[in-house]
Order: C-alpha cells, then structure tokens, then sequence
C-alpha cells in the first residue's frame, strides 16, 4: 500500500514539472512562389527568397508581425486580409507591388512604412485597416479603388508629389481624415473619393482637375468651403450633398453643367461667387437642387452681392433654373437678343418686383416665373403685336397678373391676362354668332316645308 502511494505522488510529480516546462512556439513552414518560402514561430511569419510571393498558404494561423526579407518583390493579393492580430509589418525596398485587399481589414495595423520602390497599390489593399496615418511614396502615381476606405482611424495622408489619379471611393469613409494636400500633378478624382469623411475641414483642389465627379464630397460635414479650379467644366452628381457645414464656393466660369443634385442639403451655404454672369446664365442645371442659389445662397459677381440683374449682351437664352430661389434677386433686365427663358429659371425669387423683356423674347418657359409673388412691373420693349407671338408655358401666374408697359416710354396697354380675356370673349361671341346662324337656318327650313 505505500509502495502505492509512493508511486502515485511520484507521477503526480513528474506530471506538475512537465506541465510547469516552457511550452515550446508553434512553428510552421513551406513555400509560396518559385523562389520564396516562408516560417511562422510564436506570432511571426518571416518570407524569404527572392521574386514574387504567390498565395497566402498562412492564412489560417494568427500572425501578429510580417517580416519581408529582401529580394522579395510583392505583397500577393488578399496576403493578409481579415488578419486582425497583425500589427507589425516590414518590407523591404525590394517590394513594388502590394495587392488587392493585401491588408484588407487588418483593424490592428495602426502603422506602416511603404518602401521607397513601391509603385503599384491596388484596390482595398489597406480597406477597413486600422492606419492612423500613411505616406505615399514617390513611385505611386495611382491610388486605386477603395485603397483606404473606412479606414476610419485614418486621420493624415501625404500623397506623392507624382499622383495623378485617385479612383473611386479611394478614401471613402475616412470619418476622421482631417488632413490631406492634393499634389499639383493630379488631374482625376473620380466619384465618392471623399465621401464620408466627416472631419475633413477644408481642401485645395489642383488645377489640372477638370470635372468634380458625382458624391466626391458627399457628406463632408466640416467642409466649410471650397475653391473649385479654374478648368473645372462640370459638377456632378451629389457632389457635395450633405455638406452641412458649407458657407461658401467658388464657381469658375467655364463650367457648363451642374448634375442632379449637387448641392443637396447645403443648408447653410450663403455666398456663391463667380466671375462671369452670362456664362452663369448658360449652365445647365439638372434641377433645383443642383443650383445652390435655391438653398438662399446670394450670388456675387467679383465679390458684389446681386440684386439687380443685367445680363449682358449676346445672350440668347436664360437657361432653366438658372436663378431658381434667388432670394436676393429684386429686378432683372434682359438685353435684345435673348429668345427664351428656360424653365424655372426665376422660380421661387421672391424679392423680384419688375423686369424688362426684350422684343426678342418668343418663348417663357414652364414656371419660369413661378411663385415670384412680388412681381408687379413688367417693361416690354416689342410691339403688341410681337407680344401676341410670345409662348408662354402654365404656371407663370405672377407674370402674367403683373402691370405691362409698352416701350420706351412705358405707355400703358393691355396685360396678357386681359388680352387672354379678350380672346376668350372673341371665341364665344363668334360661336354664338355661328349658333344663332343654324338656328335660323333650321327654322326656315322647317316652315318652309309643304
């Protein structure tokens, strides 16, 4: 019996002192190109050779740190991806490529030095990563697709001085990017690359930038202002809806097209400034929302508020929406010349109390005048007999209900809803004279019967 117990208490032993020795790392290995291979101990995984990495064979193990030793040149497509233990990853000067979704939502990388070689990063290499800041180097030219959206710990970016294009959603959902300097040598921001990033207070954007693309500001919440080059030709669609927090933008004057929406939900924008008021006149609004005048924003030509509006001379059309919600506007003058008025062109200017047509004028878009209450001068320089030729559309009330006056001398003569009267009067008394005409005919017919 203690010969028992003896050798009972000897196992239970021998068993605490085995379980007490230091647990040796788990350790792994293989290849994963041509000429590389790779070894994952406690944590690390350490990639040697030379040449490209092909695949991910680690995929399944919790790496912490990457080490890339030289000769290697690239970081295969979804190498890390969803490896959210790492937080440490080396490379070498060797590397020119990291791959797409490479480091895709790796939340517990905060930081990473790029290698001064690197020059290709493709889409949602870094998306939804923990990165607090990144700096390009100069070799990367391109930023693709989704590279660094909802990285939203990212609160700095230093592009290369050599960037030309940024591709879509690039740095969508960044909610704490405040800092970033477009590089003079970028031409492309296509859509949504700035979208969601709510702490993004202000920006410079470069000259060689030619059209600012659908949503590339949406939802910009701290973006105060902006200065748009002066090539910039269109803006797109909800460029910069959702900007709460703009008071203020620059429109250049060779801009031809304003899309749908733009400035939706611009709320407190107060100053729109251009330069050029006819080119003002001939852009092409998709609607309301895409003029930010509608939003009670005042127009300033060279830094002067307007209110009475001349538009210059050579103009041939007003185009629709143009001054829509104009809430400073009080008269406007248009020059000989001018032949229509597009479509809401004035609708909503509540302040605008008289205006002059020219004789010119053919065609009064739908609503073009729509809810002006104010208005009650109406100068037109034609005959009454050019009036008679106007087309006008439905809904311009206001208009119509205002006093006309003929010429230079501002005699008086019948306004448009009198002479509409007239005609309708005309009509009937002409009907009932043709009705009276068959009645008198039928009844001799009828008596004149044997």
């Amino acid at each position: 019996m203690k010969v028992f117990r003896f050798s009972f208490c000897f196992l239970f032993l021998a068993l605490l002192c085995f379980c007490l020795l230091p647990i040796q790392g788990h350790a792994e290995e293989g290849t994963c190109g041509a000429d590389a291979t790779w070894r994952y101990e406690d944590g690390t995984l350490t990639i040697s050779g030379s040449g490209r990495i092909e695949g991910n064979p680690w995929a399944d193990l919790p790496v912490i740190n990457v080490i890339i030793e030289p000769g290697i040149t690239n970081v295969p497509n979804c190498a890390f991806q969803h490896c959210e233990s790492l937080s440490s990853v080396s490379l070498p000067d060797t590397v020119t490529e990291i791959g797409s979704s490479a480091f895709s939502g790796c939340t517990a990388l905060t930081s990473i030095i790029l290698p001064d070689n690197l020059t290709t990063i493709y889409s949602f290499a870094f998306h939804q990563s923990g990165l607090t800041s990144i700096t390009l180097p100069n070799g990367v030219t391109t930023i693709h697709s989704y590279t660094f959206g909802e990285c939203r710990s990212l609160t700095t970016v230093h592009l290369s001085p050599n960037t030309n294009t940024i591709y879509a959603c690039a740095f969508d959902g960044c909610d704490k990017l405040q800092e970033i300097q477009l590089p003079d040598s970028l031409e492309i921001l296509e859509g949504n690359v700035f979208r969601n990033c709510r702490s993004l207070t202000s920006i410079t954007i470069p000259d060689k930038v030619t059209v600012i693309d659908k949503g590339v500001f949406a939802n910009c919440e701290r973006l105060s202002s902006i200065t748009l080059p002066p090539n910039t030709t269109s803006i797109g669609l909800l460029a910069f809806d959702g900007c709460t927090n703009l008071t203020s933008i620059t429109i250049p004057a060779i801009v031809t097209q304003i899309d749908k929406k733009a400035f939706q939900n611009c709320e407190n924008l107060k100053q729109v400034h251009i330069s050029d008021l006819a080119a003002w006149s001939q852009i092409q609004f998709h609607d309301s929302e895409s003029n930010p005048l509608y939003l009670g924003a005042g127009l300033y030509l060279n830094g002067k508020l307007l209110t009475d509006l001349v538009i210059p001379e050579g103009i041939t059309a007003i185009s629709e929406f143009a001054f829509a919600g104009y809430r400073h506007l009080e008269s406007v003058t248009l020059p000989e010349g001018v032949t229509d008025i597009g479509a809401y062109a004035f609708s909503g200017c509540t302040q605008l109390s008289s205006i002059t047509l020219p004789g010119s004028i053919q065609t009064i878009g739908h609503k073009s005048f729509f809810h002006c209450d104010q208005l009650t001068n109406v100068l037109y320089k034609g005959t009454p007999k050019l009036l008679k030729q106007i087309q006008a559309y439905p809904y311009n009330k206001s208009l119509i209900n205002a006093t006309w006056q003929y010429g230079a001398e501002g005699t008086m003569f019948i306004c448009l809803r009198w002479q509409l009267c007239i005609q309708i009067a005309t009509f009937l008394l002409y009907a009932i004279m043709v009705i009276n005409c068959i009645v008198i005919f039928y009844r001799q017919k009828v008596y004149s019967c044997p």
